[in-house]
């Protein structure tokens, strides 16, 4: 193969080319291009083969941070190295133009772009790809081109005035090395980071344990030294390669030097920071028949976890244990090593906050506890150590412990906690998820009143029945898992360290004569935080469905979402952009898992379809009205233009903005509605005014749900809202209780405009399907009805799905009555929620009276959140399908 690349165009996330730079020869052109590439059904290989072009044509492309990149070839060429020469191109920019590549970084740095790419492929032969080097070739104007070329310094490197040059002229540069490298001070660093990831049983008993290292070098020397880096294990040298798995090198590497002495690396580095290695450490080798690494007992961690639920004399309470372990790590047989900065020895002991191998620090512990859903509040939470708190909207308890108590000598931590569950409904919470969800009925009454009276017990029985009761009733909300995250310097679980690092003065060049760089080495173990992992159970349960949906997901998305929904951080994962098609993405993935896995067949098992605010575009999607991909990229855009409308207003108007959720009674409600609207001077709920459109957002507080006959939330300035609650407060005579969201956004009112404009444009496009480009992206009728969270009825028409999906984002949710008008006029009988929370079921089995399989003839509601729920909904369903009350027939 001597084929070459023949051009390069750059698209952005609307298809508009944004870059052409042909190399050679007369390729197909960006316009021309781009349609043939979306001819193919997504997901679209990253290689296709275009017969019909004059002469044929090889596309080759990826998608990097919503930028498409298209390569094309008319010959024979290694797809792998056209796709390595895009990703070295993403690179690139990344370094020139700084991260991520956004399409007006692009346009406004085309001079450098066209400089780049006529370095990195010359005539279709790919060339220089190494950002060191390109530094030396490509000019860069401005502050940035100053600060690069300032790492290029005139003078003498250490060692005297008659050290030799540099470089000889006739010395063949390296592709990763820039040219007459020079520092006036000369320094050898390298940091060894892995982090643990241990999976732990109840009983204590690991079930996985994995190290993943990284080690990252730093060459600060002039010249071109040429290195020997030697590691060595625990077990010996010799036992290094058995114990480093998956070994990946910089290029610089020499791996024949590798193969031939494993631990002994060899490379002439790039000029600062790089990575040298990577690799992973199974560190129960014992699991999988492995020989000559880590012994079987010698797994001893950090910090060890236990976790004791239901205690207390109704069971409310669970404590979380931890031990800190003065000696962990595996034994090493030999301690002995180079003067470093630190060391990764194992078998060491805490010792102060030195970090070195004789005395590692633990440090940043914390442990986070998910609690379940129908946990309203920790009404106790009493560490022995350190600060624990509790946070209703995410779930989650956090207990941090400062490193200055890890190092007083204490061994044995503890932390108790009260949980407290659902209230009745006259003393209902605010559901701090924003839409109303996540309560529950008492434990400590029926749902319907029995007609046959029992007789009376003893006080005493029956404080005892209750406590037995609450138990029971109390065991669900116990946590099921914990986290443990911490950070280690100065040792590894691996027990690998650094025996040397040194420069060769024969094969080096430039030096200067007598140089001797200080060397250090460091050592750091982080430990693998809990997964934020919705997608987790249906991968363990469904692996085969699950895989193809969610590469479905990621191919339709154009980056990996999946890894965010799985890893996070939840920083990430509760951004608006991410979360929202997270949500959606999960709710179709149980869905499709339904229908593949069980032959759930909606169509003949399920009669309508409604979703709240978000939800409605999974709903939509179960009623065959939109098509999975163009619901999903509508989320997303929708997520977008709301997170970029909040940007904005607070830019020009500053303010803090959000939402909040107000309780009520139920006969406050209706003049808890009409005081909201007398307060801010508009109709605050259903159609927005434009009287409301008019005001400065920073004085705009609207009713974005109606969540149920007692529940609203509000949404706008934060600061409008504190000054509207104390006006109710005052003037209404009542105190509802008040609770500010986990959103970080005011969605539901009129800062949402501009998200209105774009899902207007959205729902008027064609789809994006293969197969259906040419018809709308709306189909109706669908093969479900759909009711609507702005109508509160099923949408009657493609043109009102447009139109009231369009202004959804904008219009108050008009949940409760929604769930009224299928309960009371529609007879609705069974509910399935089917999502990544039990929200919706509680609030619908709060407002039809029923919870499962309940007394109500036929009737019953489910949710399925979790692989476990399926069974019992489908046996739910199966023995409610031929029953129904008295004059009512099963909607």
């Amino acid at each position: 193969m001597n084929g070459v690349i023949e051009a390069l165009h750059i698209y952005d996330e609307h298809h508009r080319a944004i870059l052409s730079h042909t190399f050679t020869s007369r390729p197909p052109s960006a316009a021309r291009l781009l349609p043939l590439y979306l001819e193919h059904p997504a997901p679209r290989p990253n290689l296709i083969y275009l017969p019909n072009t004059n002469p044929p044509t090889l596309v080759f492309s990826i998608i990097h941070a919503d930028l498409l990149y298209l390569a094309t070839s008319s010959s024979e060429i290694e797809p792998l190295l056209v796709l390595e020469f895009l990703h070295r191109v993403v690179d690139a920019l990344e370094e020139f133009l700084g991260a991520p590549v956004l399409a007006h970084k692009i346009e406004a740095n085309y001079d450098v772009v066209a400089q780049l790419l006529t370095e990195m492929c010359d005539a279709g032969t790919v060339s220089t790809t190494e950002p060191n080097a390109l530094r030396d070739v490509v000019e860069v104007e401005g502050f940035l081109g100053k600060l690069l070329g300032s790492i290029n310094l005139p003078g003498k490197p250490l060692g005297g005035s008659n050290a030799p040059p540099l470089i000889a002229q006739n010395t063949p540069a390296l592709p990763w090395r820039r040219a007459n490298v020079r520092h006036t001070s000369n320094e050898l660093y390298a940091d060894i980071v892995e982090t643990l990831s241990v999976t732990l049983a109840p009983s204590g008993r690991p079930i996985s344990a994995f190290a993943n290292g990284t080690i990252a070098f730093t060459s600060k020397v002039s010249g071109v030294p040429d290195i020997l880096l030697t590691l060595t294990s625990p077990s010996g040298k010799h036992n290094l390669k058995s114990v480093m798995e998956l070994p990946v090198f910089h290029p610089c590497v020499r791996l024949n030097k590798w193969k031939e002495n494993p631990g002994e690396l060899s490379f002439i580095p790039p000029d600062g920071r790089f990575i040298l290695a990577g690799y992973e450490v199974d560190l129960l080798p014992f699991t999988n028949g492995k020989s000559g690494t880590l012994g079987s007992n010698s797994l001893r961690l950090p910090v060890n976890i236990d976790v004791k639920t239901g205690l207390g004399a109704t069971g409310s309470d669970f404590e979380v244990r931890l031990s800190i372990n003065k000696n962990f790590g595996p034994a090493t047989s030999s301690q002995s090593g180079s003067s470093s900065r630190g060391g990764g020895l194992g078998g060491r002991s805490f010792g102060g906050n030195s970090g070195t191998p004789s005395a590692p620090a633990l440090q940043d512990l914390v442990v986070s506890v998910p609690l379940p859903p129908e946990v309203r509040n920790l009404s106790d939470v009493r560490p022995s150590k350190g600060d624990a708190s509790f946070n209703p909207g995410t779930r989650m308890l956090e207990w941090y412990i400062p490193s200055k108590e890890l190092s007083a000598g204490t061994s044995h931590f503890g932390l108790r906690c009260t949980v407290q569950g659902p209230l009745a409904e006259s003393q209902e919470e605010a559901d701090l998820t924003g839409f109303g969800f996540g309560k529950d009925y008492t434990y400590d009454e029926p749902y319907q009143t029995s007609a046959d009276e029992k007789p009376e017990k003893s006080e005493a029985a029956t404080q005892g029945e209750r406590d037995a009761t609450k138990a029971a009733q109390n065991n669900i909300l116990m946590p099921s898992s914990a986290s443990v995250s911490f950070s280690v310097k100065g040792w590894l679980p691996s027990g690998i360290k650094v025996e040397s690092i040194l420069i060769d003065p024969r094969k080096s060049r430039g030096l200067g004569e007598g140089l001797k760089p200080y060397k250090g080495v460091k050592y750091l173990t982080v430990s693998k935080g809990g997964k934020v992992g919705m997608l987790t159970p249906w991968l363990e349960a469904f692996p085969r469905t699950a895989t193809a949906v969610i590469d479905e997901i990621d191919s339709y998305m154009g980056y990996k979402l999946s890894d965010v929904i799985q890893d996070g951080p939840s920083r990430l994962l509760t951004a608006t952009p991410n979360a929202q098609p997270a949500i959606m993405a999960t709710s179709i993935l149980i869905l499709r898992i339904l229908e593949r896995d069980f032959g759930f067949d909606l169509s003949t098992r399920v009669d309508v379809s409604l979703g709240h605010s978000l939800g409605e575009f999974a709903a939509l999607v179960a009623a065959g009205v939109l098509e999975f991909e163009d619901a999903l990229y509508m989320v997303r855009r929708r997520a977008e233009a709301m997170a970029e409308a909040t940007q904005k207003a607070k830019e020009k108007y500053g303010g803090e903005y959000g939402m909040v959720a107000v309780v009520t009674e139920p006969e406050y409600l209706k003049s808890l509605i009409e005081a909201i609207d007398d307060f801010v001077g508009y109709r605050s709920a259903g159609a927005r005014s434009e009287s409301a459109e008019s005001m400065k957002p920073i004085d705009q507080v609207l009713i974005a749900n109606v969540n149920s006959k007692n529940q609203i939330v509000l949404s706008g300035s934060i600061q409008r809202i504190k000054e509207l609650v104390a006006h109710i407060q005052q003037f209404l005579g009542h105190d509802p209780r008040a609770v500010r969201l986990n959103s970080d956004s005011p969605f539901h009112s009129p800062i949402m405009r501009p998200a209105v404009d774009v899902m207007r444009e959205l729902v008027s496009r064609k789809s994006r399907v293969k197969g259906r480009e040419n018809e709308d992206v709306i189909t109706f009728p669908g093969r479900l009805p759909c009711v609507s969270n702005v109508s509160a009825r099923p949408f009657e028409s493609a043109a009102e799905v447009k139109d009231l999906l369009a202004r959804q984002c904008l219009e108050t949710v008009r949940w409760w009555e929604s769930i009224r008008y299928l309960d009371q006029e529609e007879k609705v009988r069974r509910w399935i929620g089917v999502g990544p929370g039990k929200v919706g079921r509680n609030l619908v089995g709060k407002e039809v009276g029923m919870r499962g399989t309940d007394s109500v003839k036929g009737g019953g509601v489910w949710a399925i959140t979790d692989p476990v729920d399926i069974e019992d909904v489908l046996k739910g369903l199966e023995q409610t399908e031929n029953l129904h009350e008295e004059e009512e027939v099963e909607a």
